[in-house]
């Protein structure tokens, strides 16, 4: 889609909004910082409007059937980012182990920088051509 036919579509047909609940940081004049609020509080409401509410209004549109598993992640906060990260390192950390490789301590991804689990788009865009590269026991 170009943004300017989102737009035009979004205005025309009046793509219903949806408020999503969110913690954010603000600014506290009284304290002259900016305060972050506890994790189980929510204290500002987000509007978004999704893709698929702009589908039936316009004449050309691709779909694909894809594992979704592998292909999608929704990302809405901190904690959705870090189940992403988390996903895809596990996804390639399957990849890896499909074409021979090994994790010492049968270590498994997660989101902790120190135990993320990525394989370059450039050198295997679907788990593709991996196989020789790591050496197995």
């Amino acid at each position: 889609f170009r943004l300017d036919d989102v737009l035009d579509l979004a205005v025309k047909h009046g793509v219903p909004w949806s408020a999503v609940s969110t913690r954010s940081p603000h600014f506290s004049v009284r304290k002259a910082r900016v305060v972050r609020p506890p994790e189980e509080v929510t204290n500002s409401i987000k509007l978004e409007q999704a893709m698929g509410g702009f589908l039936q209004h316009t004449r050309r549109v691709v779909a694909m059937h894809v594992d979704r598993a592998a292909e999608f992640a929704p990302i809405r906060s901190d904690l959705d980012a870090r189940i992403g990260v988390q996903s895809l390192g596990m996804l390639h950390q399957g990849w890896i182990k499909s074409a021979g490789g090994i994790f010492s301590d049968d270590r498994v991804a997660t989101s902790k920088s120190d135990q993320r689990c990525e394989v370059s788009p450039l050198v295997s865009y679907g788990g593709e051509d991996l196989a020789g590269l790591f050496e197995t026991a």
